[in-house]
């Protein structure tokens, strides 16, 4: 049997990163034989949209985009659920050159 529980993925803090490039120098990987959720928290110091960028099994599948594709406002909690299926890979990107204040992301398996 998996072991349930919430368990800490990523965490980084004042970050500079360019527009539409990787925030985690890494991306998260679901290495469980069954999907999980990343429980992203985010706080960014200018106004922008914040993407998930989804690969599975190594291929680009897709650029989405959260909080229904409306700029995150500047120093700004937001937490987003994103289901991740086995063999898909996570990471996060902004449409504009931004300092990521606080990127914290858990998996959650239930």
């Amino acid at each position: 049997m998996p072991t349930k529980g919430i368990f800490e993925r990523a965490d980084e803090s004042n970050k500079a990163v360019g527009a539409h490039t990787d925030i985690l120098t890494t991306p998260l990987e679901n290495e469980q034989g069954y999907p999980v959720v990343f429980r992203t928290y985010a706080v960014l110091n200018t106004a922008t949209k914040f993407h998930v960028i989804r690969v599975d099994d190594g291929a680009y599948t897709a650029s989405e985009i959260l909080n229904a594709s409306v700029d995150l406002a500047v120093n700004s909690a937001y937490s987003f659920d994103v289901p991740v299926l086995p063999g898909e890979t996570i990471n996060y990107q902004t449409e504009d050159a931004v300092t990521v204040i606080s990127l914290k992301v858990t998996e959650v398996r239930e």
